[in-house]
């Protein structure tokens, strides 16, 4: 979950194969691994918005102009659907235990102890290098990412999905005066091993609807801004903990 604006660039080598072997691998060679997977899976496409990578898509249509996406559409055709796409974390890494500065460690604990509130054990998802599971993944247009690190936009399951079927709902608590996200999406990728977590993806939109709900408004909107400053995470994540925490204390505050 990207905090606005503070992503690292991971390089990732091209001669790396995929592994299930997730903690024998390096931080950077775990995350290449994550993005290869995640990128197949969901067809290289946005999982909320549906626009396919621009990247991958102009490189297709250099070799062939009548070229096909991975859903065996003409890329051509939707020219104007094309964007810059990224793998984000679900749940972020600030999750994991860890010693150092101690507002960061208080605010890791506020959001472990959040999590085990919400879902009990969940935690066991996501301990060490599980962090970095396909579970735990999905690959966002980079405007959306955005959003989805700010708990702006969520993904929640949809109770009319059949059996088996990745069908989600996709809240905006944007505030935008007209919504910019579908009503709905569905995921693809046919083992049940290296799907998007519902658990996780129900955990996240819990987060975002609880923030949503103080309805703090315009002083958490400066309080988030002023966060955002100040609590950048070197790995390019979120520090969700943080995070709610402000748009907590934004409710209690324009309560008094």
């Amino acid at each position: 979950m990207a905090s606005g604006g503070h992503r690292t660039t991971i390089s990732i080598p091209s001669s790396l194969e995929l592994s299930d072997d997730y903690g024998s691998l390096g931080t950077t060679e775990r995350l290449a691994s994550l993005r290869r997977r995640c990128l197949g899976r969901d067809h290289r496409r946005c999982v909320i918005t549906r626009r396919l990578d621009q990247v991958w898509a102009n490189k297709r249509m250099r070799s062939d102009p009548n070229a096909l996406d991975l859903e065996g559409n003409i890329i051509a055709q939707s020219i104007n659907q094309l964007t810059t796409v990224e793998v984000a974390h679900i749940m972020p890494h600030s999750t994991n235990a860890f010693e150092g500065n101690e507002d960061l460690c208080r605010e890791q604990k506020f959001l472990r102890d959040l999590l085990n509130m919400f879902d009990p054990d969940v935690l066991s998802l996501l301990e060490g290098a599980e962090v970095d599971h396909p579970r735990n993944a999905i690959t966002l247009a980079a405007d959306t990412h955005d959003l989805f690190g700010r708990l702006e936009v969520a993904l929640e399951p949809d109770p009319t999905a059949a059996e088996g079927e990745q069908k989600y709902r996709i809240p905006d608590y944007t505030r935008a005066p007209v919504n910019r996200f579908p009503p709905q999406s569905t995921f693809f990728g046919d083992s049940r091993e290296h799907r998007a977590s519902a658990r996780l993806l129900i955990l996240h939109a819990a987060c975002a609807k609880m923030c949503h709900l103080c309805g703090a408004g315009e002083y958490v909107e400066r309080l988030m801004r002023e966060f955002e400053r100040t609590h950048a995470k070197a790995d390019g994540s979120s520090n969700l903990g943080a995070m709610i925490e402000a748009r907590l204390s934004g409710m209690q505050i324009m309560a008094c």
